[in-house]
């Protein structure tokens, strides 16, 4: 047997002691009452389906991360009494309210992340909101051009996979990268979430200058060893940036992705929307 502790709250007390902590008092007024449409939503649903248990939602992120009620959150009281009521349907049912931290610059779909394809309008789009938010997660690391110059832990994994393209050689010498390219993404187009990442090289192999195409699994070669990992779910978008010495590369991403990116609505409340 085990203790469970539930809370009975009215949803508009429990949204004031939702917002403070998914978004946050000082953000925008318009990107709260978007959140509080969106967790009210979420709520709604989540009571719909839970008749098989004795609890609607956790308090956590699992469901919707609820503190109670602080204080010093007028913003977010006001975006919940200002939408009071205010819920979003989808073919005469609640809508799949689904949001995440940040989404790197494009959503995700359930189908893409979950196998679920049964929410047609949550679906793979560009959101330049997202990725113009100084706040969305981003980790980089640069790489200069100059092969004598890249760092580790770069220069052993390059060292190591030219090695492995010429395994007959008594020598090799990294030079320069001339081209860095992220490519075959995990899942259809338009998606970005790519899988692999080339660097175009030039080589010196027992004196003789040669190129190569040096290919990594970002996830499964890359994201550690460069400390580029922002959770889990190993579902960061990764770019290249050209720079004047070199490449910058850049994974972006903080949670499923699917659905509204909460510093996309914070960023389209600072633009005015």
């Amino acid at each position: 047997a085990s203790l469970q502790i539930i809370a009975n709250i009215f949803i508009e007390d429990y949204l004031y002691g939702v917002l403070p902590y998914e978004m946050g008092n000082s953000s925008p007024r318009e990107a709260l009452k978007a959140q509080a449409v969106t967790a009210r939503t979420y709520t709604m649903r989540a009571m719909s389906a839970s008749q098989g248990r004795s609890y609607d939602v956790v308090d956590t992120t699992s469901d919707q991360v609820y503190h109670g009620t602080p204080s010093g959150s007028a913003n977010c009281k006001a975006a919940v009494d200002a939408t009071r009521g205010i819920v979003m349907r989808h073919g005469g049912q609640f809508s799949a309210t689904f949001y995440t931290a940040t989404n790197g610059g494009q959503t995700e779909s359930p189908g893409n992340a979950w196998g679920s394809a049964s929410y047609s309008y949550l679906t793979v789009r560009d959101d330049p909101y997202d990725y113009a938010n100084p706040a969305s997660n981003v980790k980089t690391f640069s790489v200069p051009s100059q092969g004598a110059l890249i760092h580790e832990p770069l220069m052993t994994l390059l060292f190591n996979k030219a090695k492995a393209q010429y395994p007959l050689a008594g020598r090799i010498e990294l030079g320069n990268i001339t081209a860095m390219i992220p490519h075959t993404p995990k899942h259809a187009v338009p998606s970005r979430l790519y899988t692999k990442l080339d660097f175009y090289m030039l080589l010196k192999v027992d004196g003789q200058d040669s190129s190569a195409i040096l290919s990594f699994d970002i996830f499964a070669e890359l994201e550690a060893n460069l400390s580029m990992s922002i959770s889990t779910l190993k579902n960061e978008l990764w770019s290249v940036k050209k720079t004047a010495t070199g490449f910058t590369l850049e994974a972006r991403r903080f949670g499923h992705g699917i659905g509204m990116s909460q510093r996309g609505a914070m960023r389209m409340g600072d633009m005015g929307y």
